[in-house]
């Protein structure tokens, strides 16, 4: 899994696709449960998945890879709970 990483944080989008996709029942279960819409969910995954790649190269150790996605996860979920609040009339 390092080795993935690192290729990952030279450029290797495949590598970067490897490595996300092992976690992606974990990124499910997290968004499960914070999100209750399966729409909700795959959007916070998504922007999560893509923030991950782009801060890819914050990670300084490529053995807390699994850390680093559910930590962006929780924070995009934080962001979308509060869009979603926002356009729905509630602070």
């Amino acid at each position: 899994m390092e080795n993935l990483i690192k290729k990952a944080q030279k450029g290797d989008k495949e590598a970067f696709i490897q490595a996300v996709t092992l976690y992606m029942p974990q990124l499910y279960k997290v968004a499960g449960t914070r999100l209750s819409s399966e729409e909700d969910m795959g959007d916070a995954i998504q922007e999560a998945i893509l923030a991950a790649f782009i801060n890819l190269q914050s990670l300084r150790k490529p053995e807390y890879f699994r850390q680093f996605v559910v930590n962006t996860l929780v924070d995009e979920n934080i962001w979308l709970k509060t869009q979603l609040a926002d356009s729905r009339g509630h602070i």
